[in-house]
């Protein structure tokens, strides 16, 4: 069967985190929603996505496919549900769509396509990305769960001498893992330590913990799992509950705490995120589809970031707030709690940040990793200038 993963028809929710990428490939845990998907299924999935995305993000389709709503989280019992759906039927929880069987089509056409298919009710439960804040929700245990997956592509090692290991068991390595005077604690979680990564002399590290390949955490780092850390990242000082997609910098001190930090991201020196209101109240969160703040229910929620924004030095961060797309913000006192996409400025004043201007900041950090800013990714983020912006106040 030739699976396809598809983005909700509600993904506006996820914005700005999934504004230049599918769903499906938006970290959850120590995987990515997509490499959960395909280690489940023991197979590459494809993605089928809007289409200012679609001519990077291709989807492989044959005369039968099943799509699955790339927002779902696979478990074991949901898994077995969706692998016995019968051809003109579709797979739902309430009003919310799981999975259904189809041929060919846009992303645009699938509304029209399961209005016509027979529903039929998931028996067991369901956990969706729905919103912003639900990767934060599940961090802790969907780093359990990633762990039990990777089991068979890692294995314990000796460590050095001079690492200390608290729960040894629960620490997994990859390959060219290089470790110094640090200390790994597993025992509320486990540390796994993906290939060519390392860990830098006086950090403490404590589980659950994914530190992904080519990244690094930087000398006397205090790193709190849960916490997943994607490739080609280093991170530095104080952090508890996030994720750092891929590809971003936090690599030295201040705090973050419960965040979200998109792609080519980079949050200068003693960047500090609030994570706890003084009032102890539960944090609201700028949603794009709602053009207004949500009630998470949250005590504590600190930073979404979008993909290629930055801070400068001793930028101060209030709870609960979003940063778009392709910002720069720098600056004394706090900025507001949202900022739009492709805007550049502090607290005082936000100006445009013109396309061409985050292009060349784009292509120089993305030398810096041997990467270039192909002309597919600068189609798609002229796409959220134009239009994505259209959505803020």
């Amino acid at each position: 069967m030739n699976y396809i993963l598809f983005d909700p028809a509600k993904r506006d929710n996820l914005f700005p985190i999934n504004a230049i990428r599918p769903v499906a490939s938006i970290r959850v845990g120590m995987l990515t929603i997509q490499e959960k998907w395909e280690t489940f299924l023991k197979g590459e999935i494809s993605v089928l996505v809007p289409n200012y995305l679609a001519e990077k993000y291709i989807a492989k389709v044959e005369e039968k496919n099943l799509y699955i709503n790339a927002s779902l989280l696979p478990k074991s019992a949901v898994v077995s549900e969706i692998l016995i759906l019968k051809e003109g039927h579709k797979l739902m929880k309430g009003d919310e769509l799981i999975a259904f069987y189809g041929g060919p089509m846009a992303w645009n056409e699938m509304e029209e396509t399961v209005a016509t298919l027979t529903a039929i009710e998931a028996i067991h439960d369901v956990a969706f990305i729905r919103y912003t804040w639900n990767i934060i929700e599940q961090l802790n245990v969907e780093l359990k769960n990633d762990f039990n997956l990777l089991l068979d592509r890692f294995k314990q090692q000796d460590l050095p001498e001079y690492t200390t290991a608290i729960v040894p068991e629960k620490i997994l390595m990859g390959n060219n893992v290089k470790l110094g005077a640090c200390i790994l604690n597993a025992s509320d979680g486990p540390i796994v330590i993906d290939d060519i990564a390392e860990i830098m002399d006086g950090a403490m590290v404590k589980g659950p913990i994914y530190l992904g390949k080519n990244s690094c955490i930087k000398m006397g780092a205090k790193i709190y799992g849960p916490v997943s850390i994607g490739e080609h990242c280093k991170v530095g000082g104080e952090v508890i509950d996030t994720v750092f997609q891929a590809y971003s910098n936090k690599g030295h001190d201040g705090f973050l705490g419960h965040s979200y930090i998109g792609e080519w991201c980079n949050l200068g020196a003693d960047t500090t995120i609030s994570n706890l209101k003084n009032t102890y109240d539960p944090v609201r969160l700028w949603n794009y589809a709602a053009g207004g703040f949500d009630h998470t229910k949250m005590q504590f929620l600190g930073l979404i970031m979008g993909d290629h924004s930055k801070t400068g030095i001793n930028t101060m961060i209030n709870s609960g707030t979003v940063i778009g797309v392709a910002c720069n913000v720098y600056g004394s006192g706090f900025p507001r709690n949202f900022i739009p996409d492709f805007s550049s400025g502090s607290s005082r004043k936000m100006n445009i940040f013109l396309c061409k201007d985050v292009f060349k900041m784009a292509r120089a950090m993305m030398n810096r990793r041997n990467l270039e800013l192909s002309e597919k990714d600068e189609k798609i983020l002229s796409w959220v200038f134009e239009n994505i912006r259209e959505m803020h106040p």
